[in-house]
């Protein structure tokens, strides 16, 4: 039902203004004119749901952008299905049709608007309605007064993708799609080689001498806990080259696991870290693949595998998963387990979402009570702006970004009363801990930064029981990315990882050195000793070190080559 009234809201829209105009002018014979837009977005609603109904028959995905490609061959798509489809989804269009027409006029009549008014009525009557009309219609569009706009993730139900997708409105969905894709309907905006050029040059960069893994852990099957710091940028990080005493308790982690000097962000935002941490998906520039699940399909989830080799699984968020359309990701990628605010009502609540000292708290008392093995994640909320952590300010440094700079602070503190409790139960001596920023952050350091390398650098850890002892206190300056986890996780565990196409495993020493992100409009890419950035809008490299141009090279073909990939899905 919410995505079936967001969409009557956004059908509603055009014929309410008409309306509103009409009452105003006494425009009567405007009423047939107004019932005939009703007569042709009936027609189009039921049109797109018989469509969806025959393209998820074929191809077993909604009605999607993609169909937009085959409009430019009409009779190749006419004879693609078979004329019992055609007869049955004509009959079913016209008869809903005329059907729901029927019942809109004998609801509301030939003219709603048939009193006279005077001139001051008509005025004050226009004015309330169009204010009163616009606000709940737009209340409406966007699915209530949530901070965060509707999506599918609203919808999504159950452990059973199909039922998923059924529930979701076929309308909004072909509408979501498009507006998500629009920039590439006419194929990649980020081709600057030939493909089979670019295809090779990242072909070269996952090509390593030897299959090899360094383990780290004492026990072959251990739990997998990853822990997914919302906004934390490395700059917070002592360890790291960032500003002392704003995590002090992050560098208390350090000495008891395994610190990653150099990772970086994929992307810039949630929805394309999400992916990147548990897809090992590089993050695209104008979209997220995220907030396209018909592409999910040919997508892997780190997930998966745990399901597999039967692990209990589950993820937590103090927020709402409908953010970046997150939660029809993890249902649709079979999480055990899927928890969320709304799930926790009574609980103290930011703006955003839980607070992170009762998030994880509660999800420790949850996991205690998993079946072992187990393989779990929490998405904090705390560090998201408004920043409005219940804790007084102690830091009073950082100007405007005080807040930010406290929410981090406050964040660090919740973590280490976490670890502090989970260390005296069981399960914690077998288990492996993830801690790893979504996306980086603005902070004092890395002002008017912002394409730069040094504004995607965030903190990862390992750590946990699982950790053998003599790898406690390590720091790996290796050049990685979040992309990267998923395969070396699954390599820990002896599994394959060849299903993540994108990502590398960080403790086979016979892997390269490099991590790529994107950002609005382009992408870069790092090295141990240089880096390099292509800005699409302004058609300029810039960089550091003395190959920045093959870096720029790099990051043209790594991009060029992902957008390929993501238009074939």
């Amino acid at each position: 039902m919410p995505l079936d009234f967001s969409t009557a809201c956004y059908l509603t829209a055009l014929p309410f203004l008409i309306g509103l105009i009409a009452q105003f002018f006494q425009l009567e014979k405007i009423s047939k004119f107004i019932f005939w837009l009703i007569f042709v977005e009936l027609f189009l609603v039921n049109f797109l749901s018989a469509i969806d109904v025959v393209v998820y028959r074929e191809m077993a995905v909604k009605i999607n952008f993609k169909l937009f490609s085959h409009l430019q061959h009409p009779t190749e798509v006419m004879r693609s299905a078979g004329l019992k489809y055609w007869f049955e989804g004509t009959f079913l269009i016209l008869f809903f049709t005329f059907s729901e027409f029927y019942v809109i006029k004998m609801i509301i009549g030939e003219w709603i608007f048939k009193i006279e008014f005077s001139l001051l009525q008509k005025s004050i009557s226009s004015i309330l309605i169009l204010l009163i009309g616009a606000f709940l219609l737009i209340v409406g569009i966007r699915g209530g007064l949530q901070p965060v706009p509707i999506n599918e993730s609203e919808v999504y139900f159950s452990k059973d993708n199909f039922l998923n997708e059924v529930a979701v409105n076929p309308s909004w969905a072909l509408i979501h799609s498009y507006i998500e894709n629009k920039k590439i309907l006419e194929g990649n905006p980020y081709q600057q080689m030939n493909d089979a050029e670019a295809k090779q040059i990242v072909s070269d960069l996952f090509q390593c001498e030897k299959d090899s893994t360094i383990s780290i852990l004492n026990i072959s099957k251990p739990n997998v806990v990853f822990i997914i710091l919302e906004s934390w940028s490395a700059d917070m990080i002592e360890s790291l080259g960032g500003m002392k005493n704003i995590a002090p308790h992050f560098e208390e982690f350090c000495k008891d696991g395994i610190l990653f000097k150099n990772c970086y962000a994929s992307g810039t935002l949630s929805d394309q870290g999400i992916p990147a941490v548990l897809s090992a998906y590089p993050a695209q520039p104008i979209t997220s693949i995220i907030a396209n699940p018909e592409k999910y399909p040919k997508m892997h989830c780190i997930n998966q595998d745990f399901k597999k080799h039967g692990y209990n699984t589950s993820f937590y968020f103090g927020g709402q998963l409908i953010y970046g359309n997150i939660k029809s990701y993890l249902y649709y990628f079979g999480f055990d387990e899927i928890k969320e605010q709304k799930d926790f009502a009574d609980f103290p609540s930011g703006k955003l979402g839980i607070h992170d000292s009762v998030m994880l708290q509660t999800w420790l008392q949850h996991i205690n009570h998993f079946p072992t093995p187990f393989f779990t994640s929490l998405f904090t909320v705390s560090t998201h702006s408004p920043f409005d952590a219940p804790m007084p300010e102690v830091i009073k440094e950082g100007d405007y970004l005080k807040p930010y700079l406290n929410s981090i602070h406050y964040s660090d503190k919740c973590l280490a009363d976490f670890f502090a409790a989970a260390k005296k139960l069981n399960w914690y001596k077998n288990t492996l801990f993830v801690l790893v920023s979504d996306h980086s952050h603005d902070s004092p350091l890395n002002l008017n930064e912002e394409h730069a390398a040094k504004h995607c650098h965030i903190p990862l850890l390992f750590c946990g029981g699982a950790i053998k002892d003599e790898w406690r206190g390590k720091m790996i300056s290796k050049t990685c990315s979040q992309n990267d986890i998923v395969a070396t996780v699954l390599h820990q565990l002896n599994w394959q990882s060849q299903q993540f196409n994108w990502s590398k495993n960080l403790f086979n020493p016979y892997t390269k050195d490099f991590a790529y992100y994107s950002f609005t409009e382009g992408g870069g890419f790092i090295t141990d000793s240089s880096e390099g950035r292509w800005e699409k809008t302004l058609n300029q490299i810039v960089g550091k070190g003395n190959q920045q141009n093959e870096n720029a090279k790099k990051a043209k073909a790594y991009l060029q080559t992902l957008m390929n990939e993501y238009l074939s899905f």
